[in-house]
């Protein structure tokens, strides 16, 4: 960019997780943007992320979580049930007064700073930022890092004309909006890593094998990520129970903690383990923030999920570190993993062939070692910060060209790169 631009940013998610930390990726790699952010997200977890960056608390009370904790208390109790329909329309009222609010506290912030772009973290929510950056006449970026339905997306076309471009992080997560918003304001952008905080842990790896209770003949076989059923923990620990009869070498790692969920998921993954021969084959470490440090003590990383995924941070997080990956065969993932070369696929949810796929690599250094170079080098050709960051960068220069009346044309950027 000619000269320093205002981007507000607005991060409408409530726990850790890998929309917010993606944002702070790609932000550490726009230096010459003067940066602001409202987020609902706590105060110590946005300085951990964003440092110094000016940020605003934004619908700390009323959010999807309250409605959805509103909606299951009313089921639970029944004699709330009747009172349910009158709760939710309070709620809707409360809901609605709040989006006027906010729509103006929006908007007044747009005015006062001197905002040239609404940057939206997390889709198209809240709409409160699409109408105060409408109001306001500056443009509307949407970071789509979910997969939208067939039908859901054909509700988001009201929003469509007050859009200026949509950034999808898979061509998975924006596949349902072709048709519903034209190509030219939708593109693919991969989420980025830090491969120089991956490469640096690999410096540390015995040290963290030693930590985790890990011997030189242990093979360690981690999963990360928030403890919510279709992250797939207790399919992980199923085909790791199932592999473990055959390799009682394996060790298997848990990191993460219930952040949003339920914490009697967590506690089923408990159970699981504690009733099995296999309990003390297993670490839970509880949410980490050096993250890097473990992979890089790992021989084999599993993404579980059971429900197609937008991209799945965690596997090029593993990748980077030199660790081959064994994903599920659906969504982002299938555009970061070619299967049987830098990593396995396996069909979401059969614990029989992820059991399977650790055995098949837990016997074989040598195509552990290959793959995981083969991955690392994929991600550094394709989801550095510098990657990302400069496809973003050139969705804001095309939309704060000095001709606002030619239309920006954008091409996927990364695209599916993966075959097999």
């Amino acid at each position: 960019m000619k000269h320093e631009r205002t981007v507000l940013y607005v991060d409408f998610s409530i726990g850790f997780g890998g929309s917010s930390k993606s944002l702070a990726l790609t932000l550490r790699g726009l230096p010459e943007v003067r940066k602001l952010m409202v987020t609902t997200q706590k105060p110590d977890l946005v300085r951990a992320l964003f440092g110094d960056i000016p940020s605003w608390s934004f619908r700390r009370l009323i959010n999807y979580r309250t409605r959805a904790r509103l909606q299951s208390f009313m089921e639970r109790n029944r004699l709330l049930r009747p009172f349910r329909t009158l709760a939710l329309k309070a709620y809707a009222g409360v809901d609605w007064i709040v989006t006027v609010a906010n729509t103006f506290r929006l908007w007044l912030m747009i005015q006062r700073h001197h905002v040239d772009i609404v940057h939206m973290n997390n889709g198209f929510i809240p709409a409160e930022a699409i109408l105060a950056a409408r109001a306001a006449r500056v443009p509307v970026i949407v970071h789509m890092r979910g997969i939208v339905s067939e039908k859901n997306a054909r509700t988001l076309t009201p929003y469509m004309q007050d859009v200026d471009v949509v950034i999808s992080v898979s061509d998975a997560a924006g596949y349902n909006l072709r048709g519903v918003l034209p190509d030219d304001r939708l593109l693919t952008v991969y989420d980025p890593v830090d491969t120089a905080e991956a490469t640096s842990a690999l410096a540390e790896r015995d040290q963290v094998r030693s930590e985790l209770g890990a011997g030189s003949e242990d093979i360690l076989v981690g999963i990360f990520g928030r403890i919510v059923e279709w992250k797939g923990q207790r399919e992980f620990v199923q085909a790791m129970l199932e592999a473990m009869q055959r390799n009682p070498r394996l060790l298997g790692v848990i990191v993460g903690d219930v952040s949003d969920g339920p914490k009697s998921y967590l506690a089923e993954v408990r159970s699981l383990i504690e009733a099995s021969p296999f309990a003390d084959r297993f670490v839970l470490t509880g949410y980490r923030e050096d993250v890097a440090r473990l992979y890089a003590a790992l021989d084999i990383a599993v993404h579980a999920s059971t429900l197609p995924e937008p991209f799945g941070m965690v596997i090029p997080e593993a990748m980077a570190a030199g660790v081959p990956v064994i994903a599920t065969d659906a969504g982002g993932p299938r555009e970061i993993v070619n299967h049987g070369v830098d990593g396995l696929r396996v069909p979401p949810g059969d614990v029989a062939a992820m059991a399977a796929a650790i055995l098949e690599l837990s016997v074989d250094p040598d195509r552990r070692r290959r793959m995981g170079e083969r991955g690392q080098a994929v991600v550094f050709r394709r989801f550095t910060i510098e990657h990302n960051a400069d496809s973003v960068r050139r969705v804001y220069e095309s939309l704060l060209s000095d001709r606002p009346e030619v239309v920006p044309t954008f091409e996927t950027v990364g695209g599916s790169g993966a075959g097999g």
